[in-house]
């Protein structure tokens, strides 16, 4: 590999002596990649270029010199870096900046800084990065059994520390096998996190599609107030809570009328054009009359910012027990605002006739996957509005 090649911040991969290659990212990038086979054991692994181009064919040259003489590698030395002393939470937000570099969700990036910050650190916290051991994140899992009893939101965190040891080794941070791997160590520890979270999934309390006619009636005559008009919005749009409550005056387009919600703020990465038929235009209407913010669609009655999905979701939960609205399954003897995208999936397949799925799955904001998302570059607007109209006159038809 010459200078310029060096240079460059296109995206590459080089070979630039036997077992060892030089790759350069679509971010620019640039680091090493030693891979071999030594004394019975695969030594993979990678650094990051020094930024000179003559510190790092030293560095190579002396890989090939450790490897022709059957010497230790010189990346396996213990570094000095004072980084390697620095305690986990200290050095943590650096590597998850670099982790999350190419999640273009910005709830996504957030996730990483709480989840890490919430389950982690109040256990490994002040412990040196390069002295984290299996025996340390077992004791993240274990406490307060939440390996156990959050079983999906542990199996991320795992998968996020894994990346965060992954970045700290090719940083000179650490040495030693990754102690998050599951496969390196704690795999005798933790049962597979897929197989408890399968155990314990339930489906959100969703109730019959025939029942909700009633229970729309009768919850515009009970409950009023900026939570319950929100909640009638969401079940007219079949929208998530989070997208209800973080709607802002910018995403409603009157003209068209939608919701125009940019993927940095739905839960998966995908832009929605939510049409707006008559019915939840009125409560749209209702909001923009009673307008109290004027940046959030549905602002906190209580303090600045907007409302709180759990404001939202106590108030069904309770006025559905109140009033005898149980989840169709038998799960449980309440129903929650995210169940009611169950029961218009349930409504659109069964009264529709030749439904198409594409566009209820495009209602729900749902990723079609493989080559349907590739290829499609439209948003069902005409069949989505047809759609929301016949569930907004199905839904107001008891009042």
């Amino acid at each position: 590999m010459n200078l310029k090649q060096w240079q460059s911040s296109k995206q590459a991969r080089r070979k630039v002596a036997p077992n060892i290659e030089f790759l350069c990212n679509d971010k620019g990038f640039k680091f090493f990649r030693f891979r071999c086979s030594r004394e019975g054991y695969k030594v993979n692994t990678k650094w990051t270029s020094s930024g000179d181009f003559k510190t790092d064919m030293d560095m190579v040259d002396a890989c090939r010199t450790a490897m022709r003489n059957s010497q230790p590698l010189p990346f396996s030395k213990v570094s000095t870096d004072p980084n390697r002393q620095t305690p986990f939470r200290t050095i943590a937000p650096e590597l998850i900046a670099v982790c999350t570099g190419e999640l273009s969700n910005i709830k996504n990036r957030k996730q990483w800084y709480s989840t890490i910050e919430t389950y982690v650190n109040p256990v490994i916290g002040d412990i040196p990065i390069s002295e984290i051991t299996v025996s340390e994140i077992v004791r993240v899992f274990e406490r307060d059994r939440f390996w156990w009893e959050k079983p999906e939101t542990a199996g991320r965190v795992r998968q996020r520390l894994e990346r965060i040891f992954a970045k700290a080794k090719i940083r000179g941070l650490r040495q030693g096998d990754n102690p998050a791997a599951y496969n390196e160590g704690l795999e005798g520890w933790l049962p597979k996190a897929r197989r408890l979270v399968n155990a314990k999934k339930i489906p959100m309390p969703s109730m019959d599609y025939r029942e909700i006619p009633k229970f729309y009636a009768r919850w515009c005559e009970e409950v009023g107030g900026q939570s319950g008009m929100a909640l009638r919005l969401l079940i007219l749009l079949v929208l998530r809570p989070g997208n209800i409550a973080q709607a802002t005056w910018d995403h409603w387009l009157p003209d068209i009328p939608c919701l125009k919600i940019k993927a940095d703020d739905m839960k998966v990465d995908l832009r929605l054009v939510q049409p707006v038929p008559v019915h939840a235009e009125e409560i749209i209407r209702w909001f923009e009359v009673n307008k109290s913010d004027p940046v959030w669609l549905c602002p906190n009655s209580v303090s600045t910012g907007p409302m709180s999905t759990d404001a939202i979701a106590q108030r069904c939960r309770n006025f559905s027990k109140l009033w005898g609205y149980r989840d169709v399954l038998g799960n449980k003897d309440y129903v929650v605002p995210h169940g009611f995208r169950a029961t218009f999936k349930t409504w659109a397949e069964e009264t529709i006739p030749n439904a198409e799925r594409n566009v209820i799955e495009s209602i729900l904001a749902h990723s079609l996957g493989g080559q349907e998302d590739t290829y499609m570059r439209g948003d069902y607007f005409i069949k989505k509005k047809d759609y929301l109209s016949r569930w907004g006159d199905y839904v107001t038809s008891s009042l």
